[in-house]
């Protein structure tokens, strides 16, 4: 047995033996649900106006993503939450199989389907949202508002004066990377490509201190590091300080001067004062302004965003209660609501096929 397939087990171990004891404290009758952080604020509000309308309880257990697959793949929950894309390797590790299902993304469709006695068995993945990555940091000292709005990354580099700026978040992550020296790079960025805001002077260069950046980074096996790595390409954080949620990620920026980190859109409204937002392809989100930010991201103008997708077996004994809740969430105001509040983008796809 291979090192990597060892520590593979011995973290399904772990992880299950942490979900057992939490099945302990569950209300009898409530439906457990369980995985992605990111995707707690949103069912929080959705479960809870669901038993509000139908006097069901499911209960969500916020684990992270790599938990909620190992845990509805062990039938202890009856649908498990990820905030990232699902392939052929989401059920790795696992003896589940994808049903082979095609993709529907029609509502009407897809309630049909959900609603066959005739539907296959295996596992399926049911996109219900879109969230948005924000890359955000605690300012430092001396930097200013001409330098914020320059911070933009381009995931693709297509739209690159020169090859400087794709290596920039890089270059945070690798944690040998400063302030006065970034600063420094996007002043000669806007020598090569003059910008539409007010440009950058030497001046402003000169006021930032030669401050370290700190790097921040989520867990392995989180949905929100899948998604950041893959949109962005940064896959090596070994220099980074890891924390294990988005409101520890928030906490570590707060506290720290000078740190950068990403999180999800959820926490957008606590992203104010000394803490900045830097833009994606030109789009940047705004606290402030929620509609802006919703029209952005259902275009996919703002291109750092994710999936958040449940997986489930429609063999489980909790199948149909699952079914109506997913029927619910795709038709129903207060669902919809939901949705708004939490700045979650509505989007269905069922597909046992990923």
């Amino acid at each position: 047995m291979s090192k990597k397939l060892s520590i593979s087990l011995i973290i399904i171990v772990i992880i299950l033996s942490g979900l057992w004891i939490w099945t302990l404290a569950i209300p009898k009758g409530a439906i457990m649900l369980g995985g992605s952080t990111s995707v707690n604020p949103i069912m929080q509000s959705l479960t809870s106006e669901y038993k509000r309308d139908k006097n069901l309880e499911f209960i969500y257990n916020s684990t992270g993503s790599r938990a909620g697959v190992v845990g509805v793949t062990s039938n202890i929950y009856s649908a498990g939450f990820i905030s990232k894309e699902t392939d052929n390797s989401t059920l790795s590790g696992t003896s589940a199989e994808w049903s082979g299902s095609g993709k529907v993304t029609d509502e009407y469709i897809i309630t049909k389907t959900l609603n066959s006695v005739n539907i296959l068995p295996g596992y399926y993945s049911f996109q219900f949202g879109i969230d948005a990555l924000i890359l955000f940091y605690n300012q430092p000292n001396g930097w200013n508002d001409r330098l914020s709005d320059a911070l933009n990354f381009e995931l693709t580099g297509d739209a690159l004066p020169d090859a400087l700026q794709t290596d920039i978040l890089k270059n945070i992550y690798d944690a040998s990377y400063n302030w006065k020296k970034l600063a420094n790079d996007l002043y000669v960025m806007q020598q090569k490509s003059p910008p539409l805001t007010p440009p950058i002077t030497e001046e402003d260069v000169n006021n930032v201190q030669a401050t370290s950046i700190l790097p921040i980074s989520r867990e392995d096996g989180s949905g929100t590091r899948d998604a950041f790595s893959s949109l962005t390409g940064v896959t090596e954080v070994t220099n980074a300080n890891i924390v294990s949620s988005n409101g520890q990620m928030l906490s570590q920026i707060k506290s720290n001067v000078g740190s950068f980190g990403y999180i999800s859109y959820a926490f957008i409204s606590s992203i104010r004062d000394n803490l900045k937002m830097a833009s994606i392809e030109g789009e940047r989100l705004d606290p402030d302004d929620l509609q802006h930010n919703k029209n952005i991201i259902e275009t996919a103008d703002y291109k750092l965003q994710r999936p958040f997708t449940a997986l489930f077996e429609p063999e489980t004994k909790n199948f149909a209660k699952l079914r109506d809740f997913f029927v619910w969430l795709m038709s129903d105001d207060s669902a919809n609501e939901s949705f708004v509040n939490e700045g979650i983008i509505k989007k269905f796809i069922l597909t046992g096929r990923p």
